[in-house]
């Protein structure tokens, strides 16, 4: 009963907790330029070949795994809709 007491008190914490007005979530996203995005996909496409199957053979998330692996090559926040159809765009080339 101890340990359901602590999970209790952490979720009591969890929503009871005063909501923070001063939290600030940027959404915002920077720029690119199509160019260098297409030059870091084919790049992260020539590389992780393995994906692209997985992803034409039907599994969703080695798309999802690519996609991550631009936004960590680029380190910029970018519009995911954008990423993501120039990605399907270029695996279907």
């Amino acid at each position: 009963t101890d340990l359901k007491e602590k999970v209790g008190q952490i979720a009591n914490f969890i929503i009871n907790r005063p909501y923070d007005k001063n939290l600030v979530i940027n959404l915002e996203t920077d720029k690119i330029d199509k160019v260098i995005l297409n030059k870091t996909i084919k790049k992260v496409l020539k590389s992780n070949e393995k994906a692209i199957k997985d992803y034409t053979s039907g599994k969703e998330n080695a798309l999802f795994f690519l996609i991550g692996q631009v936004v960590k090559s680029l380190d910029k926040k970018i519009d995911m809709k954008i990423l993501k159809t120039e990605l399907i765009k270029l695996i279907k080339q």
